[in-house]
């Protein structure tokens, strides 16, 4: 990660937090793509972690569904999905 120095002090640059969130997300699509877990459509199975309208469907927490990996990669960033890594069967 970048650093700053501040009257003598190494902190954490302005952006290191968007940095760390940018290498976590690129981490989130190399696994999804490693374990195969896209579909031929380029969806993605996820559970929903909060309430959430996708679209013009409605979720509730705890259900499953699949969107794509785009949007299921930025909504798993802001904590309202999560990304299924294991085999559903």
């Amino acid at each position: 990660m970048k650093y700053l120095v501040y009257d003598g002090e190494l902190k954490d640059s302005v952006d290191s937090t968007l940095l760390r969130d940018l290498v976590d997300v690129a981490r989130d699509y190399y696994k999804v793509l490693m374990y195969g877990l896209v579909d031929s459509s380029g969806n993605v199975v996820v559970r929903v972690l909060k309430d959430l309208e996708y679209g013009s469907v409605r979720y509730c927490r705890k259900s499953i569904t699949s969107i794509p990996l785009r949007d299921a990669l930025l909504l798993s960033r802001l904590g309202y999905v999560e990304v299924l890594n294991d085999l559903i069967i």
